[in-house]
């Protein structure tokens, strides 16, 4: 129902509140910029109308992994924990799919880009790229960030691209 719904968006965004303190400007920054995103709104609403998951690809590092942490504190599983109640309340599944890496196997930010529809399937509406600390320091990061971007976006329902960086990791 729609009350709901509303309910459940509102009893997150308490719980955001409650996270962030006094810092609402952060909450407001990180809140409504996705879902202000009319490509975002269309995925979502593509997923409503065809009656399937939306579905969220990560790829990176250790990090993205969920290495030296809870598998129940990973990014994968609160960011599942947190949204899947929220696409439930519209009647839309949600799943997230990790294909983290630990960076030991051979795999680097320019190499792992070229194997993302195969690590996280090619049916996923957005995908997630962390490969902060492995970056920093190289000064042509955001030529592999390009490529990352442009190669998502080939693939067939053209995902949105998300780049999650660590607060001045990538200084240089």
């Amino acid at each position: 129902t729609a009350s709901h719904t509303g309910d459940s968006v509102n009893e997150k965004r308490t719980l955001l509140k409650k996270y962030y303190g006094s810092n609402l400007k952060a909450l407001d920054d990180n809140w409504a910029f996705p879902w202000k995103d009319t490509r975002l709104v269309s995925k979502i609403n593509d997923a409503l109308q065809h009656n399937r998951p939306f579905v969220i690809g990560t790829i990176g590092s250790s990090v993205i992994a969920g290495h030296d942490n809870c598998q129940y504190d990973s990014f994968q599983n609160q960011l599942e924990r947190f949204l899947k109640p929220v696409f439930e309340a519209f009647g839309i599944g949600f799943e997230v799919r990790n294909a983290g890496e630990g960076g030991g196997c051979g795999d680097t930010y320019q190499n792992q880009i070229w194997c993302v529809r195969h690590m996280v399937g090619d049916d996923v509406d957005m995908i997630v790229y962390s490969w902060t600390y492995f970056e920093a320091g190289d000064r042509e990061v955001s030529k592999w960030h390009e490529m990352f971007t442009r190669w998502v976006l080939l693939m067939e329902r053209s995902p949105i691209p998300i780049i999650l960086s660590m607060n001045g990791c990538n200084d240089h």
